[in-house]
């Protein structure tokens, strides 16, 4: 009979904790810390493959020398700068968001 523990374990469609700032960074643990995201394994297990412990702007750059059409620039920044960057477009065009 097979062990329904493994199966359940190496489900690729089961959800895990995903740090979103990693604990190696300085994130913070806990469910109610806003650090944690559920995911799919699979696509947890691929975020790892690719991006490991990289900060955000290190992904961003990652991503616009080898993934993102070359015709547009993924930018990473703070919660703090992109708040002053809206807020200093009045209106307009916000498809940057």
């Amino acid at each position: 009979m097979e062990d329904k523990s493994k199966v359940i374990k190496n489900d690729p469609d089961a959800l895990t904790r995903h740090h979103r700032k990693p604990k190696v960074l300085g994130g913070k643990d806990g469910d109610m810390s806003g650090n944690i995201s559920f995911v799919k394994r699979k696509f947890h297990e691929a975020w790892h493959l690719l991006f490991n412990h990289m900060t955000a702007p290190e992904i961003a750059r990652e991503c616009n020398e080898k993934w993102t059409d070359p015709n547009f620039y993924m930018v990473a920044m703070t919660y703090d700068e992109y708040h002053e960057f809206i807020s200093t477009k009045k209106g307009g065009d916000h498809h940057y968001v």
